[in-house]
């Protein structure tokens, strides 16, 4: 007979295994999704993503109206990801790894692919880059640690803590000393004032957590939502991620799993108020679901499901699939 300690590990076992299919990893593998969480443009017109194929994976442009799409860059290996637009338009900023077992520094490039500079060091481990509101600086993660503490497990980057760079010395200061196991997305408010992540702690399982940016040593909020036939063990065990900020700062796009039985997970994007934690489910799909981002004005949403990337409206739920040419070109 299994006791209750153990069948606590296992519950958190099994959510930080669900977890880590919601991850996106700047080391590509050919379990990652095809499609990275796609940036809006200021203008909403655009999205710059990274897109996986033969174990790389590489910035595009894509135009929303067209469904055209053009590589922003020109590396030729390696793993660009988490791509994201400076405020003005202007710039884009993101994490590049030369190699599979190499570790991911950030760059900035300019949104016409021009004048591409580092801006922190090769030696660190840094992911999910986004500018600050003045674009003076940008928020990003920095991972301690890649490898695995399971034999079932693919390595994987943990100890995690939030930083910034001032991009006119490309000064970094460390903003959090949490050490998180593992952090699967970074999403800073619309006010530029809170970094909301979505990350997992023992033996609570996954979270939602919120850090001030002007005093971000410990979280100010803590969310743990719940959908309907998440899984369960022997008690809830939510199974959530990408967090992500709607321009009004007031709500929450998310994405969680559901399992009504049979072993077969469903991952959905839903919408949570960060203000009383309501929650609707917005789409009613299989499989898996990653990379839930809002447009600028609040009104659509892109995503990915099952190695397709669709836009999501966010009054009628109506899905488009994103359907790109000029891919692996």
């Amino acid at each position: 007979m299994v006791g209750a300690d153990s069948m606590t590990k296992y519950s958190l076992l099994l959510a930080l295994l669900i977890g880590m299919l919601l991850a996106s990893s700047c080391r590509s593998s050919a379990d990652d999704p095809a499609f990275g969480p796609a940036s809006f443009s200021p203008a909403g017109n655009l999205v710059v993503f990274s897109h996986q194929d033969g174990g790389a994976c590489f910035i595009y442009l894509g135009n929303l109206s067209t469904a055209a799409a053009k590589r922003l860059t020109k590396a030729r290996s390696g793993c660009e990801a988490d791509p994201s637009f400076s405020s003005d338009g202007k710039f884009i900023v993101y994490s590049y790894a030369s190699r599979n077992d190499r570790k991911s520094s950030l760059f900035i490039v300019n949104a016409d692919g021009s004048n591409s500079r580092q801006i922190t060091p090769s030696e660190t481990d840094d992911v999910y880059p986004v500018f600050s509101p003045d674009n003076s600086n940008v928020y990003f993660a920095r991972s301690g640690y890649f490898g695995h503490h399971s034999p079932i497990a693919a390595s994987r980057q943990h100890d995690f803590d939030l930083f910034s760079v001032d991009l006119k010395n490309n000064k970094v200061t460390q903003l959090t000393y949490q050490g998180l196991y593992d952090l699967r997305s970074l999403c800073l408010s619309p006010d530029g004032k809170e970094l909301l992540i979505s990350t997992t702690r023992y033996p609570i399982g996954d979270l939602f957590e919120v850090y001030p940016t002007a005093k971000p040593q410990s979280a100010k909020l803590v969310f743990q939502p719940h959908v309907p036939d998440e899984p369960r063990l022997t008690g809830p065990t939510p199974a959530f991620g990408d967090a992500c900020y709607l321009p009004d700062g007031l709500n929450i796009l998310m994405i969680a799993a559901s399992n009504k039985g049979g072993g077969n997970y469903a991952y959905n994007v839903y919408l949570m108020s960060a203000v009383t934690g309501a929650i609707e489910q917005l789409t009613k799909l299989t499989g898996m679901t990653t990379g839930v981002q809002a447009s600028p004005n609040g009104k659509s949403a892109t995503f990915e499901n099952e190695g397709k990337m669709y836009l999501l409206d966010l009054q009628s739920h109506s899905l488009k699939p994103l359907q790109w040419s000029g891919l692996n070109n």
